[in-house]
Order: structure tokens, then sequence, then C-alpha cells
């Protein structure tokens, strides 16, 4: 089958956006998930930065999905809120995706040696209050400790023609697009060229 008779997929189309007072918003009363201990960093988040994950409620402004970021906002004072009306959804389904949508980030893993390599290019402190039972500190000097690194002239070599080079004494890491090599002295990420 060609590529031009196989049926088209439908064009997602989201619910429309709409900018309401807070105070018409209506927190779900039978929300199943205790957000208080996330408000916090979600007020530190969207004042770091901005609000780009939009409260999703239904026809009568009921909330769906964003109850923390609703609670976050009206922490910080704010008065008037974009928010995206959902289309589409009967009352089951919109009861399905508030589980749903929490659910769902739960069930995702951190791949801690990739995350080390962000975190080593930022503030520490700033993640600090979105990783709250983990020393970020901790883990970066263990991951430093652990591949203590100097890249020998071979495994650069290694890495720029291709191969996938993990060194006992260093990193490199490769992609499609680049490779980069990690100082542990100081964290800084570099791209070879």
């Amino acid at each position: 089958m060609s590529k031009d008779s196989q049926p088209k997929k439908p064009t997602l189309k989201a619910g429309q956006t709409r900018l309401v007072s807070m105070d018409e918003i209506k927190p779900y009363w039978r929300n199943p998930r205790d957000n208080e201990g996330a408000v916090d960093a979600a007020a530190k988040s969207i004042e770091e930065y901005g609000y780009q994950a939009r409260i999703v409620v239904d026809k009568k402004l009921v909330i769906i999905v964003g109850d923390t970021r609703y609670r976050a906002l009206r922490k910080l004072g704010y008065e008037e809120v974009e928010v995206i009306v959902a289309e589409g959804l009967t009352q089951k389904q919109a009861k399905e995706y508030r589980i749903v949508d929490n659910k769902v980030g739960e069930l995702a893993t951190w791949n801690n040696e990739k995350l080390v390599l962000e975190l080593r290019e930022l503030e520490l402190p700033k993640m600090e209050i979105f990783f709250p039972d983990i020393d970020l500190s901790g883990m970066i000097a263990e991951s430093a400790g652990a591949s203590a690194f100097n890249v020998n002239e071979a495994a650069i070599e290694a890495a720029l023609a291709g191969n996938d080079a993990k060194i006992s004494s260093g990193e490199i890491i490769r992609n499609d697009a680049l490779t980069e090599a990690i100082c542990p002295e100081c964290g800084h990420q570099f791209q070879l060229v």
C-alpha cells in the first residue's frame, strides 16, 4: 500500500483557548489527587518559566487537568488566566482524563545519567525545589567521580568515526546530530567537531 493510498489520520484539534477570571474557574470537588505538596514547585516553575501549560476545563469551567497549576496561579495572585475549554469529551471521558493525565507522569522514570548531563549546565539551587528527595549536588559529584574524565585522542577519534564510546576514564556521547564530551573537573559539556 503506497503512502498516498493509506487512510489519513484526522487533524488533531485542541479545545478553544479562553481568558477567564480565576474566580470563574472551579476546582473539581472529587479530585482524587492531593496536590498540596506540589503547589510551591508549580508556582516556582510559573515564576521562572511562565504559564506554558494551560489549565483544561469543561464548558462549565470545572477543572479537568491543571489543578496544581490553578492553585499555584492563585498563590501567585493571578486574577485572569488563559484556559483550554475541552471539546468533545463526555462527562465520563473527562473523569477518565483527570485520572489518566496525572497517572501518565508517574509512569515515566528518570535516566540519571542524562539528568546529570543536563544538571551540570544548570544552577542547582533553581532545580532543587523540583527534586526535594534527591541530593542533586551529591548525584553530580558521584557521577564525576565515577568517570574521572581524561578523554584521550583515541576515544575522540572513535567517537568522531561514529562508534559509541564510553571509556572508563571519561565520557563521550554520540548521537546522530553531534558528539559531545564532558569535563569532570567543571562539568562543562562541549561538542567535538
